[in-house]
């Protein structure tokens, strides 16, 4: 709310992220009930058969939003980044000011080389399972270059000026199906000046060796 103390932005299960505010200071918070919080008017859900055609009926039809509110797009204005379930990173643009955000339609955070169409959205809800009645989770998939079910970090990894982001590596899968490492992912500006983002690398430690949870990543 732009009144110079933290506030809190909280997912869930279900699917709809909230934000509960601070109405103390940091020193001694006092926060508020919980809010959801909306796009155009509308509270935002994320869930799994809301992304992914043919898949009513999904096993695990859930959301896991991971919220965050980082200044995306450059324009000094904190957006709202939705990391959640899916393997897809989704994001709202804040279209109101600081002190009274307002959020714009959900937009889909895209990676160079992996590009977005009702094809490859059917072809990952195939993987899933969509017309066998067979369900399947966390598997491998080449439309892409996110982890399931992952949060993400972000900030300017590389100095530039731009918010890049720390993602679970979609290209890598432990056994029980997460991701084995990270990847960093970094935004820069075309030669049009629009904003664009690429993988970078999976990050590692010191020692060369990738930077990864015991068992999985989420």
């Amino acid at each position: 709310d732009g009144d110079g103390d933290w506030d809190l932005v909280v997912g869930g299960g279900n699917g709809w992220p909230t934000v509960i505010l601070n109405e103390g200071t940091d020193r001694r918070p006092r926060f508020a009930l919980p809010r959801q919080i909306s796009s155009e008017g509308r509270p935002i859900r994320i869930f799994m058969s809301q992304v992914f055609p043919g898949i009513r009926g999904y096993f695990h039809d859930m959301g896991y939003p991971f919220p965050s509110y980082v200044d995306w797009d450059g324009d000094k204005l904190p957006d709202l980044m939705l990391p959640n379930i899916t393997n897809r990173v989704f994001w709202y643009r804040n279209v109101g000011t600081r002190t009274d955000p307002k959020f714009g339609p959900r937009q889909q955070v895209l990676v160079d080389g992996y590009p977005e169409t009702s094809e490859t959205l059917k072809e990952t809800a195939r993987r899933l399972g969509a017309g066998s009645g067979k369900w399947n989770k966390r598997m491998l998939d080449p439309a892409s270059p996110f982890g399931w079910r992952a949060r993400a970090g972000f900030g300017d990894f590389n100095g530039d000026g731009l918010v890049d982001m720390v993602h679970a590596d979609g290209r890598t899968r432990h056994r029980g199906g997460y991701a084995k490492a990270y990847a960093l992912f970094v935004q820069y500006r075309d030669r049009e000046g629009q904003l664009k983002l690429r993988r970078d690398r999976v990050i590692t430690r010191p020692d060369g060796q990738p930077l990864k949870c015991p068992g999985y990543i989420t």
